[in-house]
Formats: C-alpha cells, sequence, structure tokens
C-alpha cells in the first residue's frame, strides 16, 4: 500500500470521488453495523486499507460507531505518506489477532470476518 500510493499523484479530493463513486458495500453489512449501533456492540474494523478513502465510505455509508483501525495517507510531494500508527509496529495480521484478543479478554463474544491472508491469525483467535 505505501509503495502504490506513494506514487498516486492525484488529490485526495479525486481519491474520494473515485472511491464514492465505485466501491459498494458488502450485502449484510449495512444491516449488521445498524444492528450493532442500536445494541451499543462495538464494532472494529481493522484493515489494511487507507483513512483517505475509508473514511468517506463509512460516511456516505452512515456507519458512525464503529471503531476504525486503518493507515493513514498523507499528501507528500508527488504522492502519499503511509503509515500504520494504531499497529504498533507489528503486521497487519499480528494486530487483528490482538484486538480479537482483547475484546475475549473483556469477557466479550467476537465475530470476526476477513477476506484475505491477513485475517487467518484473528479468525484463529475468533
Amino acid at each position: 500500500m505505501a509503495d502504490t500510493f506513494a506514487k498516486l499523484n492525484v488529490s485526495p479530493p479525486e481519491i474520494e470521488r473515485f472511491v464514492l463513486d465505485n466501491a459498494v458495500m458488502r450485502c449484510g453489512f449495512d444491516a449488521l453495523a445498524a444492528k450493532c449501533a442500536r445494541r451499543a456492540i462495538p464494532l472494529e474494523i481493522v484493515s489494511g486499507g487507507l483513512d483517505i478513502y475509508i473514511n468517506p465510505l463509512l460516511g456516505r455509508w452512515g456507519i458512525k460507531s464503529a471503531k476504525v483501525y486503518c493507515g493513514k495517507a498523507l499528501k507528500s510531494g508527488g504522492g502519499y505518506c503511509v503509515k500504520y500508527p494504531d499497529f504498533k509496529n507489528m503486521p497487519l495480521d499480528g494486530f487483528k489477532a490482538e484486538r480479537v484478543k482483547a475484546l475475549k479478554d473483556e469477557n466479550r463474544r467476537v465475530v470476526f470476518c476477513g477476506d484475505g491472508p491477513s485475517d487467518f491469525c484473528g479468525g484463529a483467535r475468533g
């Protein structure tokens, strides 16, 4: 992600416009988020993606209560500098597993969903 965005010479509004015009919410996610909000159930999103497009999407979709852990993209010269400050200098899969463990340590039941290799560790903890 850092390498790709370091070369991306477009403005933040262009990225936001592209994403809002093209991204599609996964079926059922809006219902899940609404149910979590109504019942005060914590909803966390842990992603290797970036705030520059995740936050506008969640805003468009009306998902306000989710705690989001993701990369931060800052415009820098002809591209973007990408940092992952929440991940505590660990790989994404380790951070996902850590979040699942932290919630379980609070005696919460955890439902973990993911669709990529970085989700294996978190899923194993779920």
